[in-house]
């Protein structure tokens, strides 16, 4: 971080004397646990409905120990700040694909092992469940996951409670084991980070061209088509066809 990027975050972090803030300058001797203390009390001190947070963590990104950076990213950024997703998405890209070396995916592999636990499957899988509604994040470009599935469920029921989804579908799938970036329970949720189809091919769609949200978040009913039986797709559909119905007679 160049010094006036220090004088700018120290001038936005409220509630934190100068002092403070330096003092929880993220080193590259620090352990995870001071890594993350660090992160969430500076960025604690910014405006949480603004970019400041994620600029921030760009702008210590590479004093970070490399095994981290993910990690607090996800659980950190992730899941308390407004990120910019497709800067997010091209950080991963950059990270599985140029910055991590053999040693740190073993590390990430057995790390996630230990917190998985009885959750890897003999064959190497970890099953998890994700709540998809209509212009949700399309999944190719999905990040977060869960091992329990009413949490996915509760999910689907937000998508169509406060955005107005006129479809939705908890979808289960089996995610390799070295596909898995990281796994939190912070918020209760049994959250399992994946790296995405189209981040772990950076052939895929472009992904450093990628402009508007439109580009991520645009889930059609058609989509799920892959996902589940004629069965259960049928059922969405009808309750799809449903909603709009009545959408037209009001």
């Amino acid at each position: 971080m160049t010094l006036d990027d220090a004088k700018y975050f120290c001038e936005k972090a409220r509630f934190l004397e100068r002092e403070r803030f330096l003092h929880n300058c993220i080193l590259p001797t620090d352990s995870y646990e001071e890594c993350e203390d660090k992160l969430l009390t500076v960025t604690g001190c910014f405006p949480h409905e603004s970019e400041v947070p994620w600029e921030y963590f760009k702008a210590i990104y590479n004093e970070i120990p490399v095994r981290f950076r993910m990690p607090l990213m996800l659980s950190v950024l992730y899941q308390y700040y407004d990120i910019d997703y497709v800067e997010m998405l091209q950080c991963m890209s950059n990270y599985i694909n140029v910055e991590e070396t053999a040693e740190l995916k073993a590390q990430r592999i057995a790390g996630n092992v230990a917190l998985l636990k009885d959750g890897v499957r003999k064959d190497g899988t970890v099953m998890v469940y994700r709540g998809m509604a209509e212009n949700s994040l399309i999944e190719e470009y999905a990040v977060s996951y869960t091992l329990d599935k009413k949490t996915a469920d509760f999910f689907v029921g937000y998508h169509k409670g406060w955005h107005g989804s006129r479809f939705g579908v908890t979808i289960k799938k089996f995610i390799n084991i070295e596909d898995i970036m990281y796994y939190s329970n912070h918020r209760g949720e049994k959250e399992v980070y994946v790296i995405p189809l189209y981040v772990a091919d950076m052939s895929y769609r472009g992904l450093y061209y990628l402009t508007s949200r439109e580009d991520l978040w645009g889930l059609k009913i058609g989509d799920l088509r892959q996902y589940l039986s004629n069965e259960e797709y049928n059922a969405v559909l009808a309750e799809y066809e449903k909603s709009r119905h009545k959408e037209q007679q009001e």
